[in-house]
């Protein structure tokens, strides 16, 4: 992440400049004269799915930037791994959701269908879901964004062997201290926190989620929507675990 201030930012899916360029893009071109209304001299940073630069403004010429980039950096990926789990909740949940997984620092996110989740994410839904996560890099200056997998089944996702240390948050777990003393007691790698739906995880699936080797914890001793706890829970594994 770059020591950028209030400085904007801006995704674009295309390679970032290296020398002196004329900017023609027109929809980002717009946004940086209309709605941001930067002039000459002042700076912003464009990044793409790997790379940032902090660009200068030279001039402004009609609908076109001539632009001087800095110093190309490369995203910062924090560690340890953090995968957030989340059912398909319904668009507004979700949406705040999944805006603050990429503002945490979120590695991967992995939309699940459990019994009282939605049960479809269409296509459209998907693409916005997209949108969003750049809007939230864009903001956050967290660069990085996190690889958003393909929707599976709770079953499925239960049925997968990997290392990772796994976390349910549940109002009836262990308490988050305890937990989280645990973990930070070894050397931890990849770390899964998964949240149940509006309703929460059906008794059975809680079950074969213990049985699959999650943990469960209790974020604080009052019940949480599913958007607030993965929020804070995220928020509190990202803040005390991580190593960069």
């Amino acid at each position: 992440m770059l020591d950028c201030g209030h400085e904007f930012a801006f995704y674009t899916q295309g390679p970032l400049p290296k020398e002196e360029t004329v900017l023609d893009d027109p929809i980002l071109v717009r946004r940086i004269i209309t709605v941001v209304r930067l002039h000459p001299d002042e700076h912003f940073i464009l990044f793409n799915a790997s790379h940032s630069v902090r660009c200068r403004i030279i001039k402004l010429v009609k609908r076109t930037l001539t632009i001087a980039p800095e110093k190309l950096r490369e995203h910062i990926v924090y560690t340890p791994k953090v995968t957030a789990v989340v059912p398909l909740l319904k668009r507004e949940a979700l949406e705040q959701t999944i805006y603050s997984l990429v503002e945490l620092g979120v590695n991967d996110i992995q939309l699940i269908i459990t019994a009282k989740s939605q049960q479809e994410l269409r296509l459209s839904t998907r693409q916005r879901l997209e949108r969003i996560m750049i809007a939230a890099a864009e903001q956050s200056k967290h660069f990085a964004l996190p690889h958003f997998s393909e929707v599976a089944m709770l079953e499925e996702l239960l049925q997968l062997n990997n290392v990772a240390k796994r976390i349910l948050f549940d109002p009836d777990g262990r308490m988050l201290w305890d937990v989280m003393s645990d973990i930070r007691a070894v050397h931890v790698q990849h770390v899964v926190c998964m949240i149940g739906p509006e309703g929460a995880l059906t008794t059975e699936e809680r079950q074969r989620s213990v049985d699959a080797g999650y943990v469960l914890c209790a974020l604080t001793p009052t019940v949480l929507r599913s958007s607030q706890a993965c929020s804070l829970g995220i928020g509190v594994v990202r803040a005390l675990l991580r190593t960069r």
